[in-house]
């Protein structure tokens, strides 16, 4: 067979003339412009992995050179991991051991020392061992990795002797390896693995919630209004996030309500609203993510929640002659069946039983000023919730989650829902959250649409890709005998 030899830093590589390593090298340094990289499995009757592996190791020799002269990189954005890759395997270690010091996984350490492998075949030298005779389950988090000769392990379990914490683990395989002993490789997150956030109980948080105390503030006295506690988007298990987790977010609720409480000593208002604008609780139905970055589980965040729920009610309904508590769906609230599936009528949600179990405990408490309270949601199938105040003005509620595009989305969203006639179209306010972020906008003459503020720990995920922040905490207002929202603040 003929042959073609081709130098690249002082390495001299032989390759069989008109093969598939030819083509590809005139293909990228642009001597071939008819064919492309996924027509050549077909042509030269190999796989596209072989073809991926080829270009792999053509680029690690130095042969394939984009427009500018540049050598053209194996793995994209790998190449500190794949000089530490090629210098641990000289030194003789495993490529579980590679994958568990550089945190990739080992299919992607395996690529690597394969295409290298190929180069030292061209060169003519030997090339290093695989050490994985079997892969033999790769599992996602929170299922069971099962070793042929043990028994079923859970990933805690699996990985209890290791530094890292479950919660941070992102993927993890229990290898075979060639001696009959079993090993195990994993990648994970390095700021979750590094947080100091750990899972809560429910009578852990409920102790925070009995011992908490709160700081002092002072407020001016500014008449007789109602006033609004919009609590919104608490999303209570959320966690490994900048703000902490579930603890610092009842610490935060709860002091967010004591200077509620103070605020309306001064005020003395004719009359409170206390809401649940949706997202009490994080969920687990959301996001893929969540399994792992919750500290608490799906039925500890309803009852924590709930508790918390109480806890705020009992420091703020005793200090005005009549309370609403509002609760509206929303999309962290829906009851959902696997994915992002919602199952039946609005009314199928976390946040509404919450409200419906919060009734029943305050209609049979001994203290009158709970019995007195006004419990408030949408009607049948609806997703906004109505209040109409003493002075004539109306409140509508609603979470957000159908309007997109900020507050200008809501707004649009409110103008369609008026013209419908649905409910919250002769709202004098409308109240609604979602977007975590405290704004607040004059609309249609009257009209006023406020977007309340979060209570959730941070949203880090967001602010990495928008460069964006909120103030986190719980938007109020006051609203006046005109119906308009007055004395706006975040506590």
């Amino acid at each position: 067979m003929e042959e073609i030899k081709l130098i690249a830093d002082g390495y001299t590589y032989v390759f069989p003339k008109g093969g598939l390593e030819e083509t590809i090298i005139e293909i990228y340094n642009g001597n071939n412009k008819e064919l492309k990289q996924y027509q050549l499995s077909e042509i030269y009757g190999v796989t596209p992995a072989r073809v991926r592996l080829v270009r792999y190791a053509l680029s690690l020799a130095g042969l394939l050179v984009d427009e500018y002269g540049e050598v053209v990189p194996a793995f994209t954005n790998l190449e500190d991991e794949v000089s530490a890759t090629l210098e641990m395997i000289g030194e003789g270690l495993s490529i579980i051991e590679i994958a568990n010091q550089l945190n990739i996984s080992t299919t992607t350490i395996s690529r690597i020392i394969n295409a290298w492998n190929l180069v030292l075949e061209w060169r003519g030298e030997t090339y290093h061992r695989n050490d994985i005779l079997e892969v033999m389950e790769q599992n996602e988090i929170g299922t069971e990795a099962e070793p042929y000769e043990s028994n079923d392990l859970t990933l805690s379990e699996l990985f209890s002797g290791e530094s890292i914490p479950v919660g941070a683990l992102k993927s993890a395989r229990v290898h075979k390896l060639k001696d009959g002993s079993y090993s195990k490789s994993f990648t994970f997150d390095p700021q979750r693995a590094h947080s100091d956030t750990q899972m809560h109980s429910y009578e852990e948080l409920n102790e925070v919630i009995n011992n908490f105390t709160p700081e002092e503030v002072n407020l001016d006295n500014h008449g007789m209004l109602t006033e609004v506690f919009a609590l919104s988007d608490v999303q209570l298990g959320k966690a490994h996030e900048t703000g902490g987790g579930s603890k610092e977010t009842i610490e935060r609720v709860l002091q967010s309500a004591y200077k509620f409480k103070e605020r309306i000593l001064r005020t003395k208002p004719v009359s409170v609203i206390i809401t649940d604008l949706g997202d009490g609780i994080e969920n687990i139905n959301n996001t893929p993510q969540q399994l792992c970055t919750n500290d608490l589980e799906l039925g500890e965040q309803i009852r924590c929640f709930r508790r918390l729920m109480l806890e705020v009610i009992k420091i703020i309904a005793p200090y005005a002659p009549k309370v609403y508590v509002v609760s509206v769906p929303s999309n962290h609230g829906e009851i959902r069946n696997g994915g992002r599936k919602p199952t039946g009528t609005p009314e199928n949600d976390y946040g509404i039983e919450i409200s419906f179990q919060l009734q029943d405990i305050c209609e049979n408490a001994e203290q009158e000023c709970l019995r007195n309270i006004t419990f408030v949601r949408p009607a049948n199938k609806q997703l906004t919730a109505v209040v109409d105040l003493e002075n004539g003005s109306q409140i509508a509620f609603n979470h957000g989650h159908k309007a997109q595009g900020g507050i200008q989305g809501q707004e649009a969203w409110w103008k369609n829902q008026c013209f419908a006639e649905m409910p919250g179209s002769h709202a004098n306010i409308m109240v609604m959250g979602h977007f975590h972020n405290h704004q607040v906008m004059q609309t249609g003459g009257k009209r006023w649409l406020i977007s309340c503020a979060a209570s959730e720990p941070s949203s880090d995920y967001f602010s990495s890709y928008s460069g964006k922040s909120s103030v986190r905490g719980v938007t109020t207002f006051a609203v006046n005998e005109k119906g308009v929202p007055v004395f706006i603040e975040i506590l």
